[in-house]
């Protein structure tokens, strides 16, 4: 240390100068790259909810009551195409009766390996938002808890206890989610009407697969983006960074996306996937509130919205 202070005060006024504003420079490059880093880190290698602080929450919240979340005792996993394996669960529609009703939560027989297999017609796969597990998609169910619906929820890869590996936002989720829906028309191949139902990346992953051909007959959508770029640009203005280092910083950020996980943010668009779709499609976003669902104001309408437009599918109707 002595020796670095000799050599400093044997230095000229301006190589002083020059040598504290490299350092400067260094410090907020740091800065920079780290900002980034931690932004990137945040979409794609967020802390996961457990599947034991989901199923607390959602009781905790009056999403879900106990006996809901006590049908859906028949856990699958669902093996993907590249060997991936997604954890779920189903819940037949002899099972999804209002509680209190003759047969709700029985057990119904069926050919062997197929317990709870079901010759209901109506079959809805639910996806769940980032970060979150199946149980968040529990307060949907209402308009489906009728005895004419099969009930299929999973954890989306890398979500809810399945193997660690970051989200992509639908880069990988869509295949998952073909994989899912032919997973299921094997399990209930009685199915007549197939849906899918998501919440916020949930939905994202949704309108991508749709924009791909996704063989469904109706889908609904709470809360989906609509560009991942431009939604990450809003998080950065939202965490006061200026608006003219939002373009640079997000640059930054995703080329560590790309690194970490493999995809583009600008790649991910699902209001263009979506464009042009010719099925029922309902989709809900809340007014206001930027972390709530369209359902979290008004549980009732919104559900009675959902039955409506899910009474149209049954009568052959395309709702407005």
């Amino acid at each position: 240390m002595g020796f670095l202070l000799e050599a400093a005060a044997n230095l000229s006024l301006p190589a002083v100068v020059a040598l504290w504003g490299a350092g400067v420079i260094l410090v907020l490059a740091g800065l920079w790259v780290g900002l980034a880093w931690h932004f990137a880190s945040r979409l794609v290698r967020p802390r996961m909810a457990s599947m034991q602080k989901t199923a607390a929450t959602v009781i905790e919240s009056g999403e879900a009551t106990p006996e809901l979340l006590v049908r859906f005792h028949e856990t699958v996993l669902i093996t993907v195409r590249d060997g991936y394996r997604l954890g779920g669960a189903v819940l037949p529609a002899e099972r999804a009766r209002p509680a209190g009703t003759p047969g709700a939560g029985a057990a119904v027989s069926g050919p062997a390996g197929q317990s709870g297999s079901s010759p209901a017609t109506r079959t809805i796969i639910l996806c769940h938002g980032h970060t979150w597990t199946w149980h968040g998609m529990l307060k949907y169910l209402q308009p489906f808890l009728d005895g004419q619906w099969n009930i299929v929820v999973y954890n989306s890869r890398g979500h809810g206890g399945n193997t660690s590996h970051p989200p992509t936002f639908g880069a990988t989720e869509v295949a998952d989610l073909v994989d899912v829906l032919a997973w299921v028309r094997r399990r209930f191949p009685a199915t007549l009407q197939m849906g899918v139902f998501g919440e916020s990346m949930g939905s994202a992953v949704i309108l991508q697969a749709l924009g791909q051909g996704l063989p469904v007959d109706f889908a609904i959508c709470d809360c989906s983006f609509s560009d991942l770029a431009e939604l990450a640009a809003f998080q950065l203005r939202r965490s006061h960074v200026p608006g003219f280092l939002v373009p640079p910083l997000l640059g930054l950020a995703s080329r560590f996306v790309r690194r970490i996980a493999g995809f583009d943010l600008a790649a991910i668009k699902p209001a263009r996937a979506a464009a042009g779709l010719n099925l029922p499609l309902l989709v809900m976003h809340g007014a206001k509130d930027y972390h709530a669902t369209a359902r979290t104001s008004d549980p009732v309408r919104y559900d009675a919205v959902v039955r409506e437009f899910l009474d149209g599918l049954a009568a052959g109707a395309c709702p407005d």
